[in-house]
This record gives structure tokens, sequence and C-alpha cells, in this order.
């Protein structure tokens, strides 16, 4: 209603006082959904955190960068809940297990916030306190943003949106599960922590429950803001590992640490990247791993004739009323969408901007609307968008 309402005051001012007056609504309006989200928390606040991903072209950078700050800074819980929520979830108290506990969170996310402590034994740990009542509104929160989507015609085929929406439910009750994300660090972050320049740290299950989480500290810069410090060469190798790990997770390992926003990720004063909050992980049947390999190597290969046998054996499928789409019209589509992992050489991320051939495509072929993905590519790709 407020840009609406922007919009047509915009008719009396000049083409530069419409731009300023535009942006100024953007900021304001962003502001105001980040903290609405950072008080829901929950899938809500999750949300908020994936709109920030989204490259520059697909949402106005004033509003992303807003939206950012999900990443980092969201209200925190105050002293008291902080004891309670450790003694609710160990049986323990701060006092007696901790010789220093720093009440301010060193970070604040959409299930729990986390606090620099220091054990008597004179280790630095990390200390994760998940909120109050996050399972209790999980199923509302999921509720509305089925409404919302509905509401602004996000996606055109309601059946489709319920399967999405399931798994990002599954995704956040694992989520909010730190016995099982306990659980996933010593299984998958120690395969992880094989890769050189990549650490996990690991737990301390003596203090850990489904509700607080205990590791080691690892001191470092978000690898973001330390990534822009670096000389352009360096920049690109640290990317590559990183891209390299995570390759290897789902190719060679079938796992994929599926939570890729900045706040996840550490460089540490030595050159490593620390890989932070494995909370959410998803395994993969070596079938859909191996397939998508397969489908990207036909596509390298400029082999068309039976690629729309290999989409469906990944688990694509046409919804009820729909065909699917033909070898040549995935060969199109797939070119557009996946130019990065198909060009020779260099490849410039920050020009790339397949939205409007994407867009042009779709027009002309609408059968695409009907051809979806299995529901375990939901995380492929949420985890594909994070890393762009």
């Amino acid at each position: 209603t407020s840009l609406a309402a922007d919009k047509v005051a915009g008719v009396f001012r000049s083409a530069d006082g419409r731009q300023e007056a535009r942006e100024r609504a953007l900021i304001e309006n962003a502001k105001k959904a980040v903290a609405t989200l950072g008080d829901l928390k929950g899938a809500a606040m999750k949300m908020g955190q994936l709109l920030s991903t989204l490259p520059d072209h697909q949402l106005p950078d004033v509003v992303r960068r807003e939206l950012a700050s999900l990443q980092r800074d969201t209200p925190p819980m105050d002293y008291e809940m902080e004891c309670e929520r450790f003694r609710e979830g160990t049986g323990h108290e701060l006092r007696d297990e901790f010789r220093t506990f720093e009440a301010d969170p060193v970070g604040a996310a959409s299930i729990g916030q986390v606090h620099r402590a220091i054990r008597f034994d004179g280790r630095k740990v990390a200390v994760k306190l998940q909120y109050p009542g996050i399972l209790d509104t999980l199923d509302a929160d999921i509720q509305n943003i089925w409404s919302m989507m509905q509401m602004g015609r996000v996606i055109a085929n309601s059946e489709q949106l319920k399967v999405r929406l399931d798994e990002l439910k599954a995704g956040l009750l694992i989520e909010a599960d730190y016995e099982q994300e306990a659980a996933f660090i010593e299984e998958f972050g120690a395969q992880a922590a094989e890769r050189e320049g990549i650490i996990v740290p690991p737990v301390h299950k003596d203090l850990s429950s489904k509700t607080v989480l205990v590791m080691d500290f690892i001191e470092g810069e978000k690898l973001d803001d330390a990534g822009m410090k670096l000389p352009v060469e360096e920049r690109n190798r640290l990317a590559e590992r990183l891209a390299e790990a995570f390759v290897w997770m789902i190719h060679e390992r079938h796992f994929l640490h599926a939570d890729p926003h900045p706040g996840t990720f550490l460089l540490t004063p030595e050159g490593e990247i620390a890989i932070l909050d494995w909370g959410c992980v998803r395994k993969f049947d070596p079938k859909f791993s191996d397939g998508w390999l397969g489908l990207v190597l036909a596509l390298a290969n400029e082999e068309p004739e039976g690629l729309r046998a290999k989409f469906d054996e990944v688990g694509f499928h046409p919804l009820r009323g729909f065909s699917g789409l033909s070898d040549d019209q995935l060969y199109e589509l797939s070119h557009l969408t996946a130019a990065p992992v198909l060009e020779e050489g260099d490849f410039a991320w920050g020009n790339w901007n397949p939205k409007p051939p994407v867009e042009a495509y779709i027009k002309k072929n609408l059968g695409v609307m009907g051809y979806v993905p299995p529901a375990e590519a939901t995380f492929y790709y949420r985890t594909a968008m994070g890393l762009w």
C-alpha cells in the first residue's frame, strides 16, 4: 500500500524526484519487514534470509541489503531468558558451567542465538540457545507463507507449492533439533573437514541437548566481509575452494550442507574456511546426485538426444494435464539456466542475468510450468542460489 501510494504521488514529481522517493520508500518498507521478520523468528525469518540471498537483479539492491541484516542482527533474548533456556535444555545453571558467558549474542538467527563463553577448563566455546516456542509457531508460519504466496501468485501450481513448503517444514523441524545438528556435525562435518582449508567446530556433547548446542568457538571474520578485502586473485581462489567443497559433498559423498548464507561461513586468521551451523543437512540418494551430474555432462557434450529421459530419471515429472518438455526444449532452457557450468574458462558471475531470457523462454514454452523437479531438489536449488 505504501509503495502504491508513493507511485501515485510520483506523478507530480520530476524523474529524479520519483527515483529518490521510490528508493526511500523501498528502504523504509524493507526496514519494517526486517523488524517484523526478526521479531517473529522461525520460518518467517528464514524466508527473509532466503530472500536476502537472491541475486541483485531479482530483488532491488536496497531491499536485499536491508534483508541481509537478518543474517547478522535480530532482536535477542534478554539475559534472564538466556539463563532459563540453558537451564531448561541442560538441567544446569549457566554460572556453574562457564567461567565467563557473554550475555550479548555474537549472532542471532531464525531459530536460536549464539553466545561466546569460556568453560572452567579454559576452552572457548560458542553456546547456541533456541528461542522459546519455535516449534509451536512452525505450522502457523508455514500456513502464512502459503497464504502470502497464493495471494501474490508467486507460484502457479498450488500442489507444487505444498510439496515445497512441506519440504521446508521438514527441514525446519530437523533444524530445530540441536541433538540432530550435533549428529550431523559428527557425521558430515567430520567428512567436510577432510577437505583442505575447511574446518568444522567440534561439539561439546556434555552440555548439548535438543535446545542447547555447545561447540568450540572459532575466531574469524564473516566470509563475504573478509573476501571483499582480499585481492581479486585470492578472492577467486577462496570462492573456488568453497564451490569445490560443495560439489564434492553432493557428488562424492551424497549429502549437502543446505544453508549457505553469509553468516554460515567464517574466514579464520590462518586462511581456512569454517563452516558453522549444521542444522540444515540433506542426504541424497546417489541416483539423484549422479543423475544430476549426468544431465550436466549431456549438456556439456552437446547431446540433446535423450535429455528428457535423463530429466525423468532424476525425478522431474509432468503435472496432471501437462506433457512435459521435449529434448530440444530442455536443451534450450538448460543452456539459459546452467550457463556457468557449461562455459569454458572463467565465468563472470556478477554480470550474469538469466532472468530476461528465461522469462522470454517461458512465454514461448508455457508447458515448462507443468514440468517440475522432485521435492529433494528444493534444498539443492536453495544451496546453488546461496552459493551464487
